[in-house]
C-alpha cells in the first residue's frame, strides 16, 4: 500500500469511527436514563426497540466484533464520501455541539430537580457558556501542530467548567442519586473503625454497600477532608484521558485527542455529574498503557486493581487471558494472572476475611433478593423477562442465569475467532460490557459509558496496528536488507 493510499485509508477509518462514536454519544445523551419510572409495558418497549437495535449496530460497527461482512460493504460506500470531509473541522463541530447540549442539560436539571435544591444560577451559567466559547475560539485558531494537545486541553477545560457549576449549584443528594452518598457513608464508616459492608439508612431509603473496595476506597481522602467527591471523579477522569493520550504514537495524537475529547464532553456524563465510574476508565487506561509497552506484569497488576474495583473487569477478564495466551504463551500468562490475583487480593481479601457473609451479601447475594426489574434505557432484558414469564419463571435469578449464558456464548465466539491483537481485546471487552448491560435486570445508561471508553482503546489500537503494518510493508519494499527480503 502506498503512503498516499494509506493516508486515505487511515483518514476514512478515523473519521468513520469518530462519527459512529459521536452518534452513540448523542443517542445515549438524548435518551438519558429514560422516564421517571421503569418502562415495563410492551408499547413503551416496542418504541424503544428500534433505538436499541441501532445502538447495538453502532457498537458492533466500532468494536469490530460482529457483522463485519454487512458493515464492510457499507464501509466501501462511505469511503468515497468521507474522504472529502476534513477531519479536524468535523471533530470541532461535534465537540461544540456536545458542549452546547451539556450546557442545555444544566438548565434542564435546574428545573427538573428544583425540589432537590438544584439552582439555575444565571451568572454562573453565563460564565460556563463564555468559558466554553473562549476555549473553542482558541482551539479554532490553533496551528495544525498544536491542534491535538489544544483540542484535549480545551475540551478538558470546558468539561471541568460544567462540572464545577454542577458541584456548586447542584447539591449531592441521595434523592437524585445514591452512588456517591453511599460511597461517602462507607468511607466515614471505615474512618470510624466500623466494617463498611452494611446497610446504610440514606434519606432515599436503606441501601446496601454494593461496590468493590477499590471503588469506594479511592474516595477516602475526600471523605476524610470533607471535599466534594465529584472533584475526585473529575481528577480520575482527566487522568484516564491523559494516560491514554500519552500512550499512543505521536502520529495518532490528533485521532486520540478527538475521541478522548468527545468522551470528555459526553453530555450524558456531564449531566450525570455524580457517577463514580471514572476510576474504571483510569484502570483501563493503565492496562492499555502497559500493553502498549509490553509490560505484561504491570498490565496484570492494573487489571487486578480493576478486579478489585468493578465487576465489569470480571466480565472482561476471560478475554484478557485469551489475548495473553495468544500473545505471550501459556506459561507467561500464568505469571501475569498470578500478579493479577495478588493485586486484586490486596483490595478484596481484608474485607472478605473480616466478614465473608456480609461482604458476599453486599457484592452478590442481595442482587437476587427483592430487586424489581428496571429497564429505562436500551436493553434486551424486557424481552427476556417477557419470554420467561411465558414459561412461568421471570425471577431475577433466572434473568441472571440467562445473562451468564449470553456472556458464555460471546466468550466462545471470541475463542473461535481468536483474539490476536489489542484492538481485538478491547473490541471484545466493549462487546462483553455492552451485552452485560443490555441483559442486566437493572439497566442504567451509565453502564455503557465504560464500554465506550474501552471502544476508544480498541479504535486507537486498531489505528496503531494499521499504521505499523503499513510501515513494515514500506520498509520491506525499500530496504533490501530487511528480514523479509534477506536470505536469513
Amino acid at each position: 500500500m502506498s503512503t498516499e493510499s494509506h493516508q486515505h485509508s487511515a483518514h476514512t477509518f478515523e473519521l468513520r469511527s469518530t462519527l459512529v462514536f459521536s452518534l452513540l454519544i448523542f443517542l445515549i445523551s438524548i435518551r438519558l436514563d429514560g422516564r421517571g419510572s421503569p418502562d415495563l409495558t410492551v408499547r413503551e418497549q416496542l418504541g424503544l426497540l428500534p433505538f436499541t437495535l441501532i445502538f447495538i449496530a453502532l457498537v458492533s460497527w466500532n468494536s469490530s466484533v460482529f457483522l463485519k461482512s454487512i458493515f464492510s460493504s457499507l464501509n466501501n460506500r462511505l469511503s468515497a464520501n468521507l474522504s472529502k470531509i476534513p477531519f479536524f473541522p468535523a471533530v470541532f463541530t461535534i465537540a461544540a455541539l456536545e458542549q452546547a447540549l451539556a450546557i442545555a442539560l444544566l438548565v434542564v436539571q435546574a428545573f427538573y430537580f428544583k425540589r432537590l435544591g438544584y439552582v439555575l444560577n444565571k451568572p454562573g451559567l453565563l460564565v460556563v457558556a463564555l468559558s466554553s466559547a473562549l476555549a473553542f475560539a482558541v482551539l479554532a485558531r490553533a496551528s495544525a501542530e498544536r491542534r491535538p494537545a489544544l483540542l484535549l486541553l480545551a475540551s478538558a477545560f470546558a468539561s471541568v467548567v460544567v462540572r464545577a457549576y454542577s458541584i456548586y449549584f447542584f447539591p449531592l443528594t441521595p434523592l437524585r442519586s445514591d452512588m456517591l452518598p453511599l460511597i461517602l457513608a462507607a468511607d466515614h464508616n471505615l474512618l470510624a473503625g466500623h466494617f463498611p459492608y452494611v446497610v446504610y439508612p440514606l434519606i432515599s431509603g436503606s441501601v446496601v454497600l454494593t461496590y468493590l473496595p477499590a471503588t469506594w476506597l479511592v474516595y477516602l481522602p475526600a471523605a476524610a477532608s470533607h471535599t466534594d467527591p465529584r472533584w475526585v471523579s473529575t481528577v480520575l477522569g482527566l487522568a484516564a484521558l491523559a494516560v491514554t493520550y500519552f500512550s499512543v504514537p505521536r502520529r495518532l495524537r490528533l485521532y486520540a485527542a478527538s475521541l478522548l475529547s468527545l468522551f470528555l464532553l459526553f453530555p450524558y456524563a456531564q449531566f450525570h455529574h455524580e457517577i463514580y465510574i471514572s476510576l474504571q476508565w483510569l484502570l483501563a487506561a493503565l492496562i492499555f498503557a502497559a500493553l502498549q509497552r509490553q509490560r505484561w506484569i504491570l498490565a496484570g497488576i492494573a487489571f487486578g486493581c480493576g478486579v478489585g474495583a468493578s465487576q465489569l473487569f470480571w466480565i472482561t477478564l476471560p478475554f484478557f487471558a485469551l489475548y495473553l495466551v495468544h500473545r505471550i504463551g501459556l506459561k507467561q500468562t500464568l505469571l501475569v494472572v498470578l500478579a493479577l490475583l495478588a493485586s486484586a487480593a490486596i483490595w478484596i481479601a481484608p474485607f472478605l476475611i473480616a466478614s465473608p457473609d456480609r461482604f458476599i451479601f453486599g457484592i452478590f447475594t442481595h442482587w437476587s433478593i427483592g430487586n424489581p426489574l428496571s429497564v429505562r434505557a436500551f436493553n434486551f432484558t424486557f424481552w427476556e423477562w417477557t419470554a420467561l414469564r411465558f414459561f412461568g419463571d421471570a425471577s431475577v435469578k433466572m434473568l441472571q442465569r440467562l445473562q451468564i449464558v449470553c456472556l458464555a456464548i460471546l466468550f466462545f465466539a471470541a475463542v473461535r475467532r481468536k483474539i490476536r491483537s489489542e484492538a481485538d481485546l478491547w473490541g471484545w471487552a466493549t462487546a462483553a460490557i455492552t451485552l452485560f448491560a443490555l441483559t442486566n435486570f437493572l439497566v442504567w445508561s451509565y453502564f455503557f459509558v465504560t464500554a465506550f471508553f474501552m471502544m476508544i482503546l480498541s479504535l486507537l489500537s486498531a489505528s496503531a496496528q494499521q499504521a505499523n503494518s503499513t510501515e513494515l510493508q514500506n520498509d520491506s519494499r525499500h530496504n533490501p536488507y530487511s528480514k523479509k527480503n534477506s536470505w536469513a
